[in-house]
């Protein structure tokens, strides 16, 4: 009598047995995963900066801050510009001086200075996308391939190519794209910003009384913001690995699990794992809401000290500025959201390039 074949539990048998088992060992596979993601913690280092300066190229850095200078006075002088034309139009009409300039005059050197501001904000543009941006992808990318092609084997036991692909595909990608296009909104809005402060203490130097607070409100709400943003990119990074090593797992073992019929399981696996990397998504998104309200509010009060300061000093001169300043101020709300928005997007991407550094401090098994 031949002996009864042993039945071997098919994956399906086991599923419908286990599924709460199943469930715990990839909570437990996942934490194991992020636990082996070195994260870390605190401010970002200055060497970070540095090094990506010395991939950009420092006289890139030293040009694209002379032309963010340029950009600064350019729009400055616009402004100072329209205050100037409105003061000669307003005591030639009280027949304080002659007219000596006709309105075309004042248009034509208006649009010089607002073609020149466009020019130069072309310039910072493209020496961003052109030169430094290809220049620093170019380097980095390479110094993170060179030791890695070059790693021993034991690195790459303990190592998920999900780890590795994460660094080439979303780190490259903040590196080749998110921090040149954020070092331009910068360079626009902060030249924004300070051209409208300074407009402010030209029109009355009252303002002085509310500029020392109200930068330090600022560099509190900035820096009190930059904490959990700069962590929640940190977690964000990565929280993608073990999406990537489950995905690259479950490519090259394709054959075996349509052979046990073990494609549901898996692909709960994945939905899961797609879920929790994009928690600090919602989180990011909460954290940027609160800055807009605490912006709106300091923005508020800095709108009403300059109505205040108008309606006080209506009889000395500068009523064309406050009519300059009421007229931008509006936007002002909008331009210190983007400020501070944009200087932490800034130091968060700038984790990109500390990890991308760590994988370029790889010691390699053989020397070139």
């Amino acid at each position: 009598r031949p002996a009864d074949p042993v039945k071997r539990p098919t994956f399906k048998r086991a599923k419908s047995s286990k599924v709460v088992a199943e469930e715990d060992d990839l909570e437990i596979d996942e934490k194991n995963e992020v636990d082996e993601e070195i994260i870390t913690e605190g401010r970002v280092g200055w060497e970070v900066y540095r090094y990506y300066m010395t991939s950009i190229g420092f006289v890139s850095c030293i040009v694209f801050t002379l032309v963010t200078l340029v950009n600064l006075a350019v729009l400055l002088g616009t402004n100072l510009w329209l205050g100037k034309w409105g003061s000669s139009n307003e005591n030639s009409a009280a027949g304080l001086e002659p007219l000596i300039h006709t309105n075309n005059y004042w248009i034509m050197t208006y649009f010089a200075w607002v073609l020149a501001g466009g020019v130069t904000l072309a310039g910072a543009i493209g020496l961003s996308m052109v030169f430094m941006a290809q220049r620093g992808s170019r380097y980095l990318h390479a110094a993170m391939l060179r030791p890695l092609v070059r790693a021993p084997m034991s690195f790459f036991d303990v190592t998920s190519s999900g780890k590795v692909v994460n660094r080439f595909s979303h780190d490259i990608n903040s590196v080749d794209f998110e921090l040149p296009l954020q070092f331009i909104n910068m360079l626009f809005i902060s030249s924004m910003a300070i051209s409208i402060f300074v407009l402010c203490i030209i029109a009355t130097l009252w303002f002085f009384a509310i500029i020392i607070p109200l930068g330090l409100a600022y560099y509190w709400l900035g820096g009190f913001f930059l904490v959990s943003s700069r962590e929640l990119k940190r977690l964000d990074s990565a929280a993608r690995s073990p999406m990537y090593a489950h995905f690259g797992e479950t490519l090259a073992g394709l054959v075996t699990i349509r052979a046990f019929n073990d494609t549901d399981r898996l692909a709960i696996q994945a939905t899961t794992l797609l879920d929790r990397s994009q928690t600090t998504g919602y989180l990011t998104n909460m954290t940027n809401r609160w800055l807009q309200i605490m912006i709106d509010q300091l923005s508020t009060l800095t709108l009403g000290f300059v109505c205040l300061m108008a309606v006080v000093q209506r009889s000395e001169s500068g009523a064309q500025y406050f009519a300059i300043i009421l007229s931008q101020i509006g936007v002002l709300t909008i331009i210190m959201s983007r400020v501070l928005s944009t200087a932490c997007q800034i130091q968060t991407s700038i984790v990109s390039v500390e990890r991308v550094r760590e994988y370029a401090n790889l010691t390699p098994e053989a020397r070139d």
